[in-house]
């Protein structure tokens, strides 16, 4: 077979790969999981005033360290929306994140120095984390119906916002199974 006759099944092969790497990236999938839910909530919604009552957590953090994945929180802002009503409810906190592990003090004290200004433990102020994540889990009326609890943020903040709600949860001493997503909202 000479090249001009193997350039298509080449072509084909790599066509292949790629759809298959798509299929894997779990980035893909979880972008079309949240098109797949607000798609359900849109078309659950009976007529446009449902949508209008529909409520929407906004939330927001703050971090002392980042280290690639873990997030360590400093402020927690939250709010429920609704077109009709706008805010409906809100929180805000400090954070006290307790003693940080070795290799986080010295990238916190940094860091907050040059954005938020929030002393560190010892001085930290705010709600200590394990209570911060049940008061949180308990403020939402979606748990007790069983629904999952669903946050938007910016899309930049997405892997921050998950990264400190997980961070939160492992200081919880109290075990949840409750789904938590975290969509963009633009």
């Amino acid at each position: 077979m000479s090249a001009e006759e193997r350039e298509p099944y080449v072509c084909q092969a790599k066509a292949a790969s790629k759809v298959q790497v798509e299929k894997c990236d779990p980035r893909k999938e979880e972008t079309r999981e949240m098109q797949r839910h607000i798609e359900r909530i849109i078309s659950g919604a009976k007529s446009a005033l449902d949508l209008q009552q529909q409520e929407y957590n906004i939330v927001a953090f703050n971090y002392f360290a980042n280290t690639g994945r873990v997030y360590v929180p400093a402020e927690y802002a939250t709010c429920r929306y609704s077109l009709k009503e706008g805010i409906s409810a809100e929180y805000s906190t400090l954070i006290d994140p307790g003693q940080l592990i070795f290799g986080q003090s010295h990238q916190a004290r940094q860091h907050s120095r040059d954005t938020h200004k929030l002393p560190l433990h010892p001085n930290a102020l705010g709600t200590k984390m394990g209570k911060l994540y049940k008061k949180f889990i308990d403020g939402f009326p979606e748990v007790c119906e069983g629904e999952p609890i669903i946050m938007y943020t910016t899309t930049d903040q997405i892997p921050m916002v998950k990264a400190c709600f997980a961070y939160l949860e492992f200081k919880q001493r109290d075990s949840y199974c409750i789904p938590l997503f975290v969509y963009s909202c633009g």
